[in-house]
């Protein structure tokens, strides 16, 4: 009995092979790469966050004051006797998108993903 007790704290203190040595230290790299783009993807996400946040404040309050606009600017107009019923109003000038055009806004800039975000907090 004592034998194999030796024998197994010999193989419990034995050095490690190099190509296990090796294979940690791949996989702890590709651990580290991985999480500083995990980093990187959740301080995109938290930037698209506040930039949707700001847009529904923006929409929230700007709401009411189009919504009376929208209103008035869709009514059928009033017609006096002795002009035609079938008289054409010019067509609404609607983007390529369907959507009305909104002055107020502009265009909206969607800034590119983050690269390699080099400046993320890690």
């Amino acid at each position: 009995m004592l034998v194999f007790e030796e024998v197994r704290q010999r193989y419990e203190r034995r050095d490690s092979r190099q190509e296990d040595l090796n294979t940690i230290s791949d996989l702890k790299q590709i651990i580290a790469e991985q999480e500083k783009d995990l980093a990187c993807i959740n301080e995109e996400k938290r930037y698209f966050q506040m930039r949707l946040m700001n847009l529904e404040k923006h929409f929230e309050e700007n709401a009411s004051a189009e919504e009376e606009e929208f209103e008035d600017a869709h009514a059928q107009p009033i017609i006096k006797q002795g002009e035609s019923s079938l008289q054409e109003s010019p067509s609404p000038d609607y983007s390529a998108n369907g959507f009305p055009p909104n002055p107020q806004n502009g265009p909206i800039f969607i800034p590119p993903t983050i690269p390699e975000c080099d400046d993320c907090d890690e």
